[in-house]
């Protein structure tokens, strides 16, 4: 599985530098996951140009441009805060795609609607009009919550670069 990982990141990285474009992360229920998934790939930083984690709400709001309405406790874990972040980083950073996640990674939070596991993710490059929002929902504990929603949206990445 470890293997499988190294290859989803390495193929990644290097169809991002044949293809000359650039990548960026918003990160919440992920912690930053993936773009440290990213940049554990040598030769990473000419193309992975930054992740930010927000966190808390406020951050959202203040780092990324998120309507505060979006993040309000009842809208939080939705793709269209989940849009609206890497729309923001993608703004803020300059990259050609952005990559963004907001959930409930447990084992506290969630609600009836979007239990814990939930996870709200957004992929973004307008150059190619893409715009593309998933919610899944992910057993286990918290780390498997972080890293198994990290999987899936590389996974979906490394499928619409190609």
């Amino acid at each position: 599985m470890q293997e499988e990982r190294a290859s989803l990141y390495a193929d990644i990285i290097a169809r991002l530098a044949a293809l000359g474009e650039t990548v960026c992360t918003a990160e919440s229920c992920t912690g930053g996951n993936i773009a440290r998934c990213l940049a554990s790939v040598s030769g990473a930083s000419a193309v992975f140009v930054a992740g930010l984690v927000a966190y808390a709400p406020q951050v959202k709001v203040s780092e990324l441009g998120v309507d505060p309405v979006l993040v309000s406790e009842q809208n939080i874990v939705r793709c269209s805060t989940a849009m609206a972040m890497a729309c923001g980083a993608r703004r803020r950073f300059k990259t050609d795609w952005a990559l963004a996640t907001t959930g409930f990674a447990g084992p506290s939070g969630g609600n009836d609607l979007y239990p814990v596991g939930t996870v709200c993710m957004a992929l973004l490059c307008p150059r190619r009009r893409l715009f593309i929002t998933r919610t899944i929902m992910v057993k286990g504990g918290r780390e498997d919550v972080m890293q198994n929603a990290s999987d899936v949206l590389l996974d979906l990445f490394r499928k619409y670069l190609w």
